[in-house]
């Protein structure tokens, strides 16, 4: 674990670097609180920091205050280091944010001790920080495919569907079936399905832009959102989604290459998230209708049906 090492005096900071070295901490030195403070402002930051009393710049307890003011996800664990040992000194400095107080001069032992405690309370930090990631990525992805649920995806249709009333452009939705789905769980088992559908899911976000958004309804119904300028074609994207999943190579040798069914609609802001999809839904079953492996669309409710290609 890095500590950050905020201290003027020469022969005291040497002093540390050593003591923290030989204990297997790497050191980041600063030598007066401004340093201090743009080092801790970083987003690489040390978690654990000692910092002197007296300091040019700002102080300990100013430097404490201000550190306490950044928004971070995880709270560095702060230790002052001073000569004052005034029972209203030390609770300045806990007043003004410092986790503990040391007294120059110390002892080793009590050093190390005190960086082990403040060691444990960052680990326990990082570990329930950990848990509330892997909590919320659970709570907006599919478990099986990896891609955002339908609560998240309905998210993102909603608010580029506001972004775009702000600012312009248009927004696509476009409604993805597996062609015959049904028939390869029927044929082959649940598990060569998921094979189908993550293969094909995985060949769909290849083709995507870094700023759309795939997610899984339910099912194997997938739901694309994206955004686009007023001059940009919809259907030129989808197409290529279809494409690509026509010319991919089956998970399986006993399967044929899937092929896709895309309904989309774009609207330019006049459309509610409910209002899209049910578009989209019906320019869907119209691509199944005709014959499926097609792209049909609506674009601010007006149909648009190119043909189909081989």
């Amino acid at each position: 674990m890095t500590i950050l090492v905020a201290e003027d005096d020469a022969i005291w900071a040497n002093l540390l670097e050593r003591l923290l070295k030989s204990a297997g901490y790497e050191t980041v030195p600063a030598q007066n609180g401004f340093q201090a403070l743009a080092i801790m402002s970083r987003d690489d930051a040390p978690h654990l920091a000692i910092l002197d009393w007296q300091m040019p710049g700002l102080t300990g307890p100013e430097l404490t205050a201000r550190l306490r003011e950044l928004r971070r996800e995880l709270s560095p664990y702060l230790i002052m280091l001073t000569a004052r040992n005034e029972p209203a000194d030390i609770v300045a400095g806990l007043e003004a944010g410092a986790d503990d107080y040391l007294t120059k001069p110390f002892h080793k032992a009590e050093l190390l001790a005190r960086l082990k405690a403040g060691r444990r309370v960052i680990e326990a930090q990082l570990q329930l920080a950990e848990s509330r990631r892997q909590l919320q990525w659970q709570a907006e992805h599919d478990p099986l495919t990896g891609i955002w649920n339908r609560r998240a995806i309905l998210d993102h249709l909603a608010r580029e569907l506001d972004r775009c009333q702000r600012d312009g452009g248009l927004v696509s939705a476009g409604l993805i079936d597996v062609d015959g789905f049904k028939q390869i769980n029927d044929t082959y088992g649940h598990q060569t399905g998921d094979e189908v559908l993550q293969a094909v899911i995985q060949c769909i976000l290849h083709c995507l832009r870094p700023y759309d958004h795939l997610g899984r309804l339910g099912g194997d119904e997938l739901l694309v959102v994206a955004p686009m300028k007023d001059n940009a074609s919809p259907e030129a994207l989808f197409e290529r989604l279809r494409h690509a999943v026509r010319n991919s190579q089956p998970p399986g040798s006993q399967l044929s290459t899937p092929t896709v069914s895309i309904g989309w609609a774009a609207s330019s802001g006049s459309h509610s998230p409910d209002q899209l999809l049910r578009l989209a839904d019906s320019a869907l079953y119209a691509a199944k209708r005709l014959g499926r492996d097609r792209v049909v669309g609506s674009m601010d409710g007006i149909s648009w049906l190119a043909p189909a290609s081989r």
